[in-house]
């Protein structure tokens, strides 16, 4: 049989499950934002008849979502933080 987990433990479960919220929550716009880029650049590729500039847009794409993923760490610190400014240090209102 499981024994009930602490306050403490419930409080950190809390804290990473923010963090992966906000770090998905991250990466999802980045990669909203790549494939905007991305389909701007094949149009100017596939209609548009500027296949140099179509090029540089969807290597632009590329970049866009290389940053949105090297950059979703800080997201997920960020989120902690913004938990811990409003004052909500986890699980703490739940009585042990």
């Amino acid at each position: 049989m499981e024994e009930p987990i602490g306050l403490d433990e419930r409080e950190s479960i809390f804290r990473q499950s923010v963090r992966t919220y906000g770090g998905t929550l991250h990466l999802i716009r980045w990669f909203a934002g790549h494939l905007l880029v991305l389909l701007v650049g094949l149009y100017f590729i596939l209609v548009g008849g500027h296949p140099f500039i179509g090029g540089l847009v969807v290597a632009a794409s590329v970049l866009v979502l290389g940053y949105g993923i090297i950059s979703v760490p800080w997201a997920a610190d960020t989120a902690e933080l913004h938990l811990q400014d409003d004052g909500k240090m986890g699980l703490d209102h739940v009585a042990g």
